[in-house]
């Protein structure tokens, strides 16, 4: 009787050994499922962020573009030393 009790015990003990490795291979397999997604999050943040950077500088090189040809139409302006019209432009 104890022998039988042993050995039920015992098998009680795999079983449970068992679902406990069962157990803890979902959870592991569950922390590679997420940490892949958060990566995967990463890469896609780091991709936006840099599309929104290249846009960044393509707006303020058009911003530095337009603000040098209005320099320029500046410096074409010509002043009179007096009021009046323009007959003719020297040419």
């Amino acid at each position: 009787m104890q022998a039988d009790r042993a050995v039920t015990d015992s098998d009680k003990a795999a079983a449970e050994i068992a679902k406990s490795r069962a157990r803890l291979l979902t959870r592991e397999a569950l922390l590679v499922q997420a940490d892949a997604a958060g990566l995967s999050s990463i890469g896609v943040a780091k991709s936006t962020f840099r599309k929104a950077e290249q846009s960044l500088f393509a707006i303020e090189r058009e911003i530095q573009e337009i603000e040098n040809r209005i320099e320029r139409f500046k410096a074409r302006r010509v002043v009179a030393p007096c009021d009046g019209v323009v007959f003719r432009v020297a040419g």
